[in-house]
């Protein structure tokens, strides 16, 4: 095997070589439930009459009674890999005007879901009461008539509701909807929001419901009040997708009818991020919330086809034909720092939402979460997971066991825990940001509810802050090595200018640590295979007595100290920091033995599927 050129470590001696959801989604109502009621798209939904995310937040108690039981075996490897579920925040909760009149024809809900009748096409506008108040914007469509078919080239007008975190004191009545959860303390005509704080600007969640729904039915209404009680701004568009395509959620494993409709499908998708992005644009120039809202803390959530649109939004291509050729549909939106996507549609098996391979999400760095269920059939989990590895940044799967395309009561703990500690890591205030970083970077499960996996966990990490350091992970393919630098004029003026050998790329994976000359920490000894006697790689520890053994090994060189890290104590980290963990590739009779440092779970337990020793956790990081 050819020996690359060794990199050494800078200020060391130079020596030679190297080494949809559909109308199922229920999250809870206040009114009770009408099991087996009929849907006004046919469809019907049956579930005990109960309200989840009251009955979550009375049993908030019970279940943190429960973490200090679970939590004395957890505590042997490490506290935050099991929380509690998090209940109801602590703001009460206000929302924009959405006052309507009884149709002449039809029901509401068919003007909220654009259910056309009458040969007419048909939208919420039509029955506002006081739409002068109403939050409502246009968005002009490209004129791309193969994404867009009939709407190319039009102006679309959208209705959207806004729930914020207001003021107890705020005593307006909540409005009444018929078969549905009341909107909270609602404005009225000539009526300006009532904000907590008046002073403050609040992160924002544009929030995208499923298929066949609204932002007004009881379980999507539930979960944009959910948001705003821990401190968000939330604002949900109708989208309406009736009136863009017939599409029901039973069609979607129906590949034959959706080749028949694809202009129809491809348009009904693609309007889906032109009303997020139309709804962002309008929020933060309208003149009662613009002064609120903080423009560099948005975010998104999305359930079924909304958490597809979330994709779309950060820039996924769309599949726009049966041969799987793939489109973007709108500019990347860098404005949202963060997404979450509950069972996000990701299309069929004969039938991708991204193209073939669903390599139209290559390269998307927003931070995505998707949380789905291995049993469900709508949007089948292993085409999401496809999705998600593709992506460039931050990325996430956590899978719910055996759940449908739907949410059950004894989930949303689950669910929306998740949710929030990786929206909250990417959106709260700098002060809290890291705090919460760290929670999500050693989440493993939430306390009841079902026993989810993480099936994808990569956390890319901030910028680093003075006296902080980048430490970048490159791959060797035609060495099969791994190697990990904090120095960026290494990374870039050696590694990447091919003076250690051919071979070498960034996996564009790494960790935040403490840089030479920082106070914190310890720091890590690197060592480099002697030539002719060692392998063909670097070794990393932090161990002071494991770092003594290795200087008297004559196969290892020791090259110096380099960055900074904290020795986790029993394998466990303190909790202000993540663990980066080392695996050994056990190929010391063939003289090729090299070590992979990652934070990431899901890839320690990839590469222990591939025969990699497992060695712990061998430092604490910035998280």
């Amino acid at each position: 095997m050819r020996r690359n050129t060794h990199f050494p470590l800078p200020g060391a001696h130079v020596c030679a070589g190297f080494h949809t959801l559909d109308r199922t989604f229920r999250v809870g109502s206040c009114l009770p439930w009408n099991a087996g009621r009929p849907q006004p798209n046919g469809e019907s939904f049956k579930m005990q009459a109960v309200n989840p995310l009251r009955a979550a937040a009375r049993t908030v108690a019970a279940m943190w009674a429960s973490f200090v039981i679970v939590g004395s075996v957890v505590a042997a490897t490490d506290p935050l890999n099991v929380l509690p579920p998090m209940g109801i925040g602590p703001s009460p909760v206000a929302c924009s005007d959405i006052a309507m009149t009884t149709p002449a024809a039809g029901v509401p809900s068919d003007y909220w879901e654009g259910v056309p009748f009458d040969d007419n096409p048909h939208y919420v506008s039509q029955i506002l009461a006081e739409p002068a108040a109403t939050f409502a914007y246009q968005v002009a469509v490209p004129d791309d008539s193969q994404v867009y078919s009939s709407q190319a080239g039009n102006s679309v007008l959208f209705v959207a509701v806004v729930c914020y975190p207001t003021t107890p004191t705020n005593n307006r009545p909540d409005y009444p909807i018929p078969g549905e959860s009341p909107v909270p303390k609602m404005q009225r005509a000539g009526q300006s929001p009532i904000f907590g704080d008046e002073s403050k600007r609040y992160p924002v969640i544009v929030f995208s419901h499923g298929l066949g729904g609204s932002p007004i039915t009881s379980e999507y209404l539930q979960s944009m009040q959910l948001f705003a009680t821990y401190g968000y701004v939330v604002i949900a568009p109708f989208h309406a997708d009736r009136r863009f395509s017939p599409i029901r959620v039973q069609d979607f494993s129906d590949v034959v009818y959706l080749v028949r409709n694809m202009d129809k499908l491809n348009s009904m998708q693609a309007m889906r991020p032109q009303a997020l992005k139309g709804a962002v644009d309008a929020l933060l120039t309208h003149p009662q919330f613009r002064d609120h809202v903080d423009a560099n803390a948005i975010g998104g959530f999305g359930a079924s086809l909304g958490g597809e649109a979330m994709l779309l939004l950060a820039g996924a291509k769309l599949t726009v034909s049966f041969g799987l050729s793939s489109k973007r549909v709108i500019e990347p939106d860098t404005r949202f720092k963060a997404m979450v996507g509950y069972v996000p549609y990701s299309g069929q098996r004969l039938l991708p939402a991204f193209g073939d391979d669903q390599n139209g999400t290559i390269g998307i760095t927003t931070p995505f979460m998707a949380i789905g269920g291995t049993a469900d059939t709508t949007a089948p989990l292993v085409l999401t997971e496809q999705a998600v590895n593709n992506l460039a940044g931050t990325r996430y799967v956590v899978s719910l066991p055996g759940v449908e395309h739907g949410l059950k009561g004894e989930n949303v703990p689950d669910v929306f825990t998740w949710a929030f500690t990786f929206l909250d890591a990417h959106l709260k205030d700098p002060a809290t940001r890291r705090q919460q970083r760290t929670k999500l970077a050693r989440l493993q499960r939430v306390i009841g509810g079902t026993d989810e996996t993480v099936d994808v966990d990569v956390l890319l990490p901030a910028a680093p802050l003075p006296g902080e350091a980048l430490v970048q992970e490159f791959y060797n393919g035609h060495l099969d090595h791994y190697f990990i630098t904090p120095y960026i004029a290494e990374a870039d003026n050696i590694i990447l200018r091919g003076s250690a050998g051919p071979g070498w790329d960034r996996t564009h994976l790494s960790f935040n640590a403490w840089a030479d000359g920082s106070t914190t920490g310890v720091p890590v000894c690197r060592f480099y295979g002697t030539p002719g006697k060692g392998p063909n790689s670097h070794f990393f520890t932090a161990d002071a007595a494991e770092c003594a053994a290795v200087k008297k090994d004559p196969g290892w060189t020791f090259e110096g100290l380099t960055m900074r890290v904290i020795v986790p104590i029993a394998g466990v980290c303190p909790l202000d920091s993540i663990p980066v963990y080392r695996l050994y590739n056990n190929r010391f009779a063939k003289n090729d033995s090299n070590h992979r440092y990652t934070t990431s779970r899901s890839m320690r337990s990839g590469m222990k599927g591939q025969g990699w020793i497992d060695e712990g956790t061998v430092f604490c990081v910035v998280p």
